[in-house]
């Protein structure tokens, strides 16, 4: 044999190795691929986002149809996961204006939510009570309904869960002088659980007279002066007649596209009352949204659309204010296109002051337009006994300042402390002024 007959190849079995080595590389992808895909299938789908959007879009709907935020009562939300979803519900209790067909309501419900959320009666002990919404089987909120009527019959049931103590604007727990609450408080005990369009607080007054009205402009000019800002104004024609039977010291802020908006403002107006358009703007709660309101990031045309919509429906308006507003007041480049807007109007803006590190009075002195900012809510506790403690608060702040300015809301508790402290402010060497004569 040959020397060349004696040379054996390196590899002689190399390609049986090579396909055994790919098959086998091939097999542990499939495996793994396998586990991936049931692992990622067996994981509850994350539904905590879209729970939250439909959520704003039930509050949507219940304001769009003359259902007062006031007159909603959203708990907080509750994480919930099963097998096949993560998601958040809540629980929301509606007191139905007496001009609003509750059938109706829920009709309107039904019809206007995203197709695929399912809306089911919700029921207990056998009677239906509401409306339950469900993305798939997963309940993002039971909506208990209720007409005014039917709140006035019986006291109000003892809640099973809690009602969210932070306002719904602010992402962390607010100090009381520098938040405004948004939660809808039913009446502390059944004395004063009268309907809205029933005066009730008449009722809270049962047996006592109004005191007689002061006028406290008659007070020197060196006298410490007070504004006091009811927002929200265009809901309960009840309140709305208490407001305009007082003091036209008083600065009223409407809300654009509200029922009795451009009513109230024009009878406001007539009266003497100041006006401020109650401008809707972006919050850090998704879910309070307004009709017309201004988004962050929005640009200077739409803008001034919206504006000028806003506008045409609070006539007499010779100031704005914001309503909400946390997220919007705090960017600089939005309230610049918005104050550059109500500048060519000649405008005054007053800062809610919504948020800590709002920038709209900075941006409004900046540009040039004359502005002040909120020193003291006096009911974000709608308890009748806080609101007239803070009402004391801001006298005395008046007084250490000379000057405060006070925001409260059109809601009946405010209305009876609002009728018992007007009249006296004259006594307390208070003056009232409306919230441009403390802008300098």
């Amino acid at each position: 044999m040959s020397d060349a007959e004696d040379i054996k190849p390196d590899l002689p079995y190399s390609w049986i190795v090579l396909s055994a080595a790919f098959l086998a590389l091939g097999g542990a992808a499939v495996i793994a691929g396998y586990l991936i895909v049931n692992f990622v299938t067996s994981q509850p789908y994350d539904l905590y986002e879209v729970s939250e959007r439909h959520g704003a879009e039930l509050m949507s709907i219940l304001t769009a149809n003359q259902v007062p935020r006031e007159m909603i009562e959203r708990f907080d939300k509750r994480p919930m996961e099963d097998r096949k979803a993560r998601w958040y519900s809540r629980r929301y209790d509606v007191v139905v204006p007496a001009t609003v067909s509750l059938d109706g309501l829920k009709q309107v419900i039904s019809r206007n939510m995203t197709p695929y959320v399912l809306v089911d009666p919700l029921l207990e002990d056998g009677e239906n009570v509401g409306l339950k919404l469900a993305i798939g089987e997963s309940v993002f909120a039971e909506i208990r309904l209720e007409t005014v009527a039917s709140r006035e019959a019986a006291p109000a049931p003892a809640m099973a869960l809690t009602p969210e103590t932070t306002p719904a604007d602010s992402p962390t727990a607010p100090d009381a002088t520098n938040s405004e609450s948004k939660e809808f408080e039913p009446p502390p005990d059944a004395s004063q659980s009268a309907a809205l369009d029933a005066e009730p607080w008449k009722v809270a007054n049962a047996g006592t007279a109004a005191a007689p009205m002061i006028d406290s402009s008659a007070l020197p000019a060196d006298a410490p002066r007070l504004a006091i800002i009811v927002d929200d104004g265009g809901y309960a024609e009840s309140i709305i007649d208490a407001i305009l039977a007082m003091d036209p010291g008083l600065t009223l802020a409407i809300l654009p596209y509200t029922p009795h908006g451009v009513a109230t403002a024009k009878r406001a107006a007539e009266l003497g009352f100041e006006i401020l358009l109650h401008m809707p703007m972006d919050n850090l709660d998704e879910t309070m949204v307004y009709e017309g309101q201004l988004k962050t990031g929005m640009g200077e045309e739409e803008m001034l659309k919206l504006t000028e919509a806003a506008l045409a429906q609070v006539p007499g308006a010779v100031g704005v204010n914001n309503h909400e507003g946390s997220r919007f007041t705090a960017d600089g480049k939005s309230m610049a296109l918005f104050i550059d807007i109500i500048k060519d109007r000649d405008l005054f803006f007053v800062d809610s002051r919504t948020v800590g590190d709002t920038r709209a009075y900075d941006m409004a002195v900046t540009f040039g337009v004359p502005a002040a900012k909120r020193d003291l809510f006096l009911d974000h506790d709608n308890e009748i006994e806080m609101i007239r403690r803070r009402f004391g608060e801001v006298l005395a702040l008046a007084r250490t300042q000379g000057q405060a300015i006070a925001i409260c809301h059109f809601r009946r508790n405010t209305v009876t402390v609002l009728q018992e402290m007007l009249p006296q402010l004259g006594e307390q060497g208070i003056r009232l002024v409306h919230a441009s004569e403390l802008i300098p």
